[in-house]
């Protein structure tokens, strides 16, 4: 999967209050990266989903992993790929010239883009609130 999804946070009213409190940027980066892995994973789980059911090699091969980042630039990564055992989802996505394409993959990923927002939200609120309760937590609160 070559195709690249990239989503700019820097509009959002809760990133920038974010930014904005006594969280230091080393527990701002840890929000952010979960957040974006949570949302990687919702990729994953449509994409599986979407995968064709023959004999689940497939859509267990769909995997998300966090991808490292640099610290300094606050780009935060994780990559939804398809383990090597699978390698035939490059035929069933594009087809052959036997077999039409069955673009599993692209279908999943735009019906996810216009809930990305709403996803984005969401996994940023929970991973927000355990951070505060967390901080709640060693101060005595």
């Amino acid at each position: 999967m070559a195709d690249r999804l990239d989503i700019d946070f820097s509009q959002i009213e809760e990133i920038q209050k974010l930014l904005d409190s006594p969280v230091t940027r080393r527990q701002t980066a840890n929000v952010m990266r979960s957040t974006v892995h949570a949302m990687a994973g919702e990729i994953r789980n449509d994409v599986r989903a979407a995968a064709p059911q023959d004999s689940r090699v497939l859509s267990k091969s769909i995997r998300s992993r966090r991808v490292r980042t640099d610290f300094a630039t606050g780009e935060f990564g994780s990559d939804v790929t398809i383990d090597g055992q699978a390698f035939y989802w490059r035929f069933i996505e594009y087809g052959t010239k036997h077999h039409s394409a069955d673009p599993f993959i692209r279908r999943a990923v735009d019906g996810w883009v216009p809930t990305a927002a709403r996803s984005l939200r969401s996994n940023f609120g929970k991973k927000l609130e355990a951070l505060m309760r967390r901080q709640a937590k060693k101060r005595g609160v």
